[in-house]
């Protein structure tokens, strides 16, 4: 089963030792994933630049910290900390090593920056390989290219976007492991781990040019911002919450709420629902562009799912 992490954004890539031009990555680099890429010329001042920006705690740990719960659709009311928080692209995910071999320097900054789960690629010599696979299989790096390989660049490009992956799903779905589990005890959470549900994901953040989101609850809802910067929501349920959220959405007809008449014909239908969160919906004046069409998704379970593909309320 493909997994993916429940957050994610634009991090930085740190290269060390790059004195010849030839071989820095930034010139080749064109991932939109990468927000940021510094050169530095020693281990040491790589360590004291990442002791800086790396202790400065991500969007959900912030809230528990807080006391907050960090995946409850309320937390949408904190997004905006963070969407408007430009240090979150200081975050380093990957580093990038050349080196002809890993010397005692070298060795000894990547077992140092362990603790900080910071992906690590070695870029070597072909005739360094046997010491690389060493490297590799005791856990000093995650990645190795030799830069003989003719596709050393795009497989530079390849790892540093697992390497992204690999990072955000070790901070943040280790965290917040406990809080889904909770979720999965009352089947709210198990669509996190249903292949369709995963897969129905991938593919709308490739369709949508999605490059930054965040899990808003165990059901699977998700706030997205893609690379214009223009922010939408999936709003998911399984059947039970479908029906109580039917039910506030119905409270909002009955009330009078001004919605066009197609659209109250959508929403009594079942066809249609409203992506915001029903927090003060009533002093909001104009809902009728947050209804977008609702679509089964069959799954483990069946789930209902509303993708509003643009949104201001944050």
């Amino acid at each position: 089963m493909n997994h993916f992490p429940y957050c994610f954004f634009p991090t930085s890539v740190l290269e060390i030792d790059f004195t010849n031009d030839k071989y820095k990555v930034s010139q080749y680099l064109k991932d939109q994933f990468v927000a940021l890429d510094k050169d530095f010329s020693t281990p040491d001042e790589a360590l004291i630049y990442l002791n800086k920006v790396n202790q400065r705690p991500l969007f959900f740990h912030r809230l528990i910290d807080q006391g907050l719960t960090p995946i409850d659709i309320s937390s949408v009311n904190y997004l905006y900390e963070e969407i408007y928080n430009p240090t979150r692209y200081e975050t380093v995910s990957c580093i990038i090593c050349r080196g002809e071999e890993l010397d005692d320097q070298i060795g000894g900054f990547l077992k140092d920056i362990e603790e900080l789960r910071i992906k690590k690629i070695l870029l070597t010599e072909r005739k360094n390989e046997t010491l690389a696979i060493q490297a590799f299989n005791n856990g000093l790096i995650d990645f190795y290219v030799c830069q003989q390989d003719s596709n050393a660049f795009q497989l530079l490009e390849q790892y540093i976007e697992q390497g992204q992956q690999a990072y955000f799903q070790e901070i943040i779905n280790d965290q917040i492991s406990t809080l889904i589990k909770e979720g999965q005890a009352n089947r709210e959470g198990q669509i996190l781990q249903d292949a369709t549900f995963i897969s129905y994901v991938q593919t709308l953040i490739q369709r949508e040019k999605i490059t930054e989101y965040y899990l808003l609850d165990v059901s699977g809802s998700f706030l997205f911002l893609n690379d214009q910067g223009r922010a939408s929501v999936l709003f998911v349920f399984n059947n039970e919450q479908f029906k109580q959220y039917c039910q506030e959405v119905d409270q909002l007809l009955d009330q009078g709420y001004p919605f066009s008449p197609f659209t109250k014909e959508g929403l009594r239908a079942r066809h249609k629902t409203v992506c915001f969160p029903f927090i003060n919906a009533q002093a909001i004046s104009d809902l009728n562009r947050y209804v977008a069409p609702v679509q089964v998704l069959q799954g483990q379970q069946r789930y209902y799912i509303a993708y509003n593909s643009d949104i201001d309320y944050l």
